[in-house]
């Protein structure tokens, strides 16, 4: 605790408790001074907070590091405090947290099946191919035994694991501990996986069993009671490991005391770990836990600052991609500061990791039309991507349902280049209509992707006065490519609508993330528009090709598209 407080106890001045702060309270560190006062002060203007860019992109091969700046202006009269975080897309930045937590140093993290983005609970029976393991003292673990597969934990390569009957898989030496401890902890079992550490006796009742394949190792704890004595129950559970790192716990039915256990992994050292519960009422019934490493391909510098009147900082944005697979990842960035209009500035960062060779990303894995009346057409779009350095050919793409249509059939792409497909459903008959689009490249990979349509055909009945119910989206602009000559009239439409009444934006920004131009930004009632752009910037000069970036923004929705510019 930082802070003052009276003799009475009820007043004072907290800077810090717990590690928790003020939202803009810079955090503690070295060669750092806090000044409290009672001296009197000049009322001045609060600050205002001005950012260069919105959103930033960065495209990199594997292996490389590329890096951009993020000015943080004060346009106020105070001081502008602020604090940056990360927030990964599915990633953890609650520690303490009951269904979810981390990442620990190494950069694993955990969620359960009670999350909405957490694992499903999908119990995997080995009861009929498992081999049982027959244990010599209810504290003495097997020998070491081959994994099936290399399982790469904690930065290191184990090919061999070993079971010990108080709950735990490990990879090293054996330990007889049975007094189960909080991890991290250099006297507790490591290197170790502790799906339920505790005082246990399958000797005395339930069984041990193991399934290896070169997919997954599985260890069973089949109804295996807690030793005799102050504490009883039985435990039904299992842990499953990946070849890809993934670790899964599952937990079929624990019954009696479930609030003596330690459940968490930990390094060969033991100075590395992460805890999802120590001696605390939280397993349950059919839950699932899944750990896995988060890469933390984005560093800051620096995350934290004071900003003068008048002045900028220039904050370094550093990706490196040495552990990222080919894909594309997103990092929010959520930048808080002490401008009371503006306390809080998401900032995307797009990362395009590409490979060496051609690789197809198509944006949509299925598009559903909704309802369409027979004899009349609706429009929607998907956009292909050659991620790869090679070539990308798309040598045809087709419907195996009449009913959908495609505007282009083959094509090829060079590096980084897209292609925008639209698909037409033109629904000849009442009821479900689906369908498969089938796209078929050089990527040795994917070589077919297949997109899912589906639609409803309806028999078209006149009515009155109808009430159409709106919904808030945005679709692809057309015509993509926007070839600037050859462009009806010279510009590119853009169809979006809105549910409620709302302060509607678009702004365009080019691939550095620096606003070209707001072609939008005005109060708009529920409906269907239209918005459209000739390819010029805030000065009206014609902007250069390339990719382009527009982003719709409303009160209570934000989204972003991508379109290509060709001169």
């Amino acid at each position: 605790t930082v802070g003052l407080e009276d003799y009475t106890g009820m007043i004072g001045l907290e800077y810090t408790y717990s590690n928790r702060y003020p939202t803009a309270a810079k955090h503690l560190q070295d060669n750092m001074a806090i000044l409290f006062t009672t001296n009197g002060s000049n009322i001045v203007e609060p600050p205002i907070i001005e950012i260069n860019q919105e959103i930033f992109h960065f495209v990199v091969q594997p292996g490389e590091s590329d890096s951009q700046i993020l000015e943080i202006s004060n346009l106020g009269q105070a001081n502008l405090i602020y604090n940056i975080s990360k927030n990964y897309q599915e990633s953890i930045e609650i520690v303490n947290s009951r269904d979810y937590g981390g990442p620990d140093n190494y950069g694993y993290q955990w969620i359960d099946s009670n999350e909405p983005d957490g694992p499903e609970y999908n119990w995997i029976d080995i009861s009929d191919m498992g081999t049982e393991v027959y244990f010599n003292h209810n504290d003495e673990g097997t020998d070491l035994m081959p994994i099936g597969f290399t399982f790469n934990y904690y930065g290191i390569d184990y090919n061999q694991f070993r079971i010990n009957p108080n709950g735990w898989i490990g990879f090293g030496d054996d330990n007889t501990e049975w007094i189960n401890s909080a991890v991290p902890s250099s006297d507790a079992p490591r290197p170790a996986i502790l799906p339920f550490w505790d005082d246990l006796n399958p000797l005395e009742g339930g069984n041990v069993l193991y399934y290896s394949t070169s997919d997954s190792l599985i260890v069973w704890f089949d109804n295996v009671i807690h030793y005799v004595g102050d504490y009883n129950g039985t435990y039904d559970f299992e842990v499953i490991i990946y070849p890809d790192g993934e670790i899964l716990f599952q937990y079929r039915t624990v019954t009696g005391d479930i609030d003596t256990a330690t459940i968490g992994i930990q390094n060969e050292s033991g100075n590395d770990g992460l805890q999802m519960v120590y001696n605390d009422d939280y397993v349950e019934n059919q839950l699932a836990i899944r750990i896995r490493k988060v890469v933390d391909w984005l560093a800051i510098d620096p995350v934290n600052g004071m900003i003068p009147a008048g002045e900028t900082d220039n904050i370094t944005l550093s990706i490196g991609t040495d552990e990222l697979e080919i894909g594309e990842y997103l990092c929010d960035l959520m930048l808080y500061s002490n401008d009371p209009n503006s306390s809080l500035i998401e900032i995307p960062v797009n990362l395009i990791v590409m490979s060496i060779n051609p690789e197809i990303d198509v944006s949509v894995s299925e598009i559903d039309y909704g309802t369409q009346y027979i004899g009349e057409s609706s429009l929607d779009s998907l956009t292909i991507t050659n991620l790869g350095e090679d070539p990308l050919t798309v040598f045809e793409i087709y419907s195996d349902n009449e009913d959908y249509t495609v505007d282009i059939t083959e094509f090829e792409l060079v590096t980084g280049q897209t292609q925008q497909v639209y698909v037409t459903f033109s629904p000849t008959s009442e009821g479900e209509i689906t369908g498969d689009l089938f796209i078929l490249s050089n990527d040795p990979d994917e070589s077919t992707f297949i997109v899912n349509l589906t639609g409803t055909g309806e028999v078209l009945i006149n009515i009155d006065e109808p009430e159409i119910a709106f919904t808030t989206s945005i679709k692809q602009n057309y015509p993509n490519p926007f070839h600037l000559k050859n462009s009806r009239n010279g510009i590119t439409t853009i169809n979006f609508s809105i549910a409620n009444e709302s302060t509607v934006r678009i702004d365009i920004y080019n691939i550095l993330g620096q606003k070209t131009k707001t072609i939008i930004d005005q109060n708009l009632i529920p409906g269907n528009y239209q918005a459209v752009w000739d390819g010029t910037d805030i000065y009206n000069k014609t902007v250069s090709s390339g990719i382009y970036f527009y982003r719709f923004s409303t009160d209570d929705y934000i989204e972003t598209k991508k379109m290509l510019i060709i001169r």
